[in-house]
């Protein structure tokens, strides 16, 4: 019985230290909404809402690089979200070409893809030992690339434009060792991004901002830095 003891003691871990991933999923339905620069009652100019765009299930995935620091991991991530549209909503006609007939509350289809590029840092506090069962959360920080071509039949198009703005996200998630530098996980994550400034095919000035909640797998390989150093064995009785 001493000699297992020994023997447990004596087994190196792998210390803390960097790993990389990929995560892939999907994102659920989501919405776009826009805001056209529109003449007040007073003669200024103000944003109101020119339409929302309802999105279908889309994918995203992203590419991780990162360091654990224990209880503690810091990582930067690449991501990339494409999704197709449910639905428009005309709200107001600041959107619309000019001359254009179509009435407030008209539903019509998108015919082009909403994409999503990110790049973003996180921050997540774990649970559990590294050996065995995690759960984790945190959020991250960074810029976001939005690609919003709006083009509805009998229209044509009404936005083709992309801009470039900060973004926000919440993380939660869980993962379990397959082997000694390998995890399994599955994750949640909220993304955030408004007040992208795009301008429409008939020249009016937009603000969009886009949210998504999703799901995703992950598969992370943990590089483990150096093996720490086994205790020395306790002295005989």
């Amino acid at each position: 019985m001493l000699g297992a003891a020994v023997a447990a003691i004596a087994t190196p871990a792998y210390a803390d230290g960097p790993y990389i991933g990929i995560e892939g999923g999907v994102s659920l339905r989501d919405k776009v909404t826009v805001d056209a620069r529109q003449e007040n009652a007073t003669g200024e100019d103000d944003f109101t809402r020119a339409a929302t765009a309802r999105t279908k299930v889309g994918i995203d995935g992203d590419v991780i690089l990162g360091y654990d620091f224990g209880p503690f991991r810091l990582e930067a991530e690449g991501g990339y979200k494409n999704a197709k549209y449910r639905s428009l909503t005309v709200e107001s006609a600041g959107l619309l070409p000019d001359g254009s007939a179509v009435p407030v509350g008209t539903v019509a289809e998108n015919e082009r893809d909403l994409e999503i590029w990110s790049g973003m840092v996180n921050a997540l506090v774990e649970i559990g030992a590294d050996d065995g069962f995690q759960i984790y959360g945190g959020g991250g920080a960074g810029v976001a690339r939005l690609e919003l071509p709006v083009e509805v039949a009998g229209l044509g198009t009404l936005i083709d434009d992309s801009d470039t703005d900060f973004a926000w996200q919440l993380i939660g998630g869980a993962r379990f060792p397959v082997t000694r530098n390998v995890d399994l996980g599955v994750k949640y994550r909220y993304f955030n991004a408004d007040d992208f400034r795009l301008t429409g095919t008939n020249g009016n000035q937009l603000n969009a901002d886009y949210s998504a909640h999703s799901v995703l797998a992950s598969l992370i390989v943990n590089f483990g830095g150096r093996e720490q150093e086994a205790a020395p064995p306790p002295p005989p009785p």
